[in-house]
């Protein structure tokens, strides 16, 4: 998919540069734009891990979209302010450990004949599997100031740098599953939703084709990052304090947008 994107981009921007029509910025002041994008995630989820060890946290690349209102303070240069949400990025994994009825029996200190348990329908032998499972669920939104310079010319690299907020909200869930014999037992989910806001930063590398005098087509590659990690309290069991869970929330972002320039 990430693969097929990027393709799908690069052919339409070389594909655009063989135009001969000719257009720069020179002559606008304002400029409106829409896009999307893919963003590959980079995050730093040691602090999640280290609690729900020995559970792996894999999360899913994201998609989102994009609004754009900027002004070309020159023919090179503009500054922007952009709005950006990506969704998408999910981690679900679980483990699953598998023990004896009399290990379980011998473990809490509880000794139970094995003619009562037989009257249950129960055996020593008999497995009880216990699954724990970690769901996590991040959707990002940033509002950015952005600086940009660009070639002129009728396809226009450009340099992005950027400086804003990053908004996340966290939905996490501890989903626990326990079977004895083959038997499911009811047993309670732990989870919470919460979200943090932290100063961020871009910067990148893009490129503009103007299609007509006013409009342009662009593709952008950035990397975003937050100033420090996300915190999120994303565990609630009644009694117990397990503290905030420190995301950092980094990621590498492929966005294709298009603009009017007035």
């Amino acid at each position: 998919m990430k693969k097929s994107l990027i393709l799908m981009a690069l052919v339409m921007v070389l594909g655009f540069s063989t135009s001969s029509y000719a257009a720069d910025a020179a002559g606008h002041s304002w400029y409106v734009g829409i896009g999307g994008s893919w963003a590959i995630e980079d995050f730093d989820t040691d602090d999640v891990e280290d609690f729900l060890e020995p559970i792996d946290v894999d999360v899913d690349d994201g998609w989102g979209v994009n609004a754009t209102l900027g002004y070309h303070v020159n023919d090179n240069c503009s500054i922007a302010f952009v709005y950006s949400y990506l969704t998408g990025f999910d981690s679900d994994e679980a483990v699953a450990y598998t023990f004896g009825v009399g290990e379980v029996l011998d473990e809490a200190g509880v000794y139970i004949d094995e003619d009562d348990l037989a009257d249950v329908g129960l055996d020593p032998d008999d497995e009880v599997v216990v699954s724990i499972g970690a769901d996590l669920e991040v959707d990002i939104m940033t509002f950015m100031v952005e600086g940009k310079y660009a070639m002129s010319g009728n396809v226009s690299p450009y340099l992005v740098l950027g400086l804003g907020l990053m908004y996340a909200d966290a939905d996490g869930e501890l989903p626990i599953g326990v079977a004895v014999a083959g038997e499911s037992v009811p047993f309670p989910d732990f989870g919470d939703d919460d979200s943090d806001t932290r100063a961020c930063w871009k910067v990148g590398l893009g490129v503009d084709w103007w299609a007509t005098p006013n409009v342009t087509v662009g593709l952008e590659g950035s990397y975003v990052a937050a100033f420090g990690d996300h915190e999120f309290d994303l565990v609630d069991i009644p009694g117990v304090d397990v503290g905030d869970g420190e995301i950092g929330l980094d990621y590498f972002n492929i966005g294709l947008g298009i603009a009017y320039h007035f």
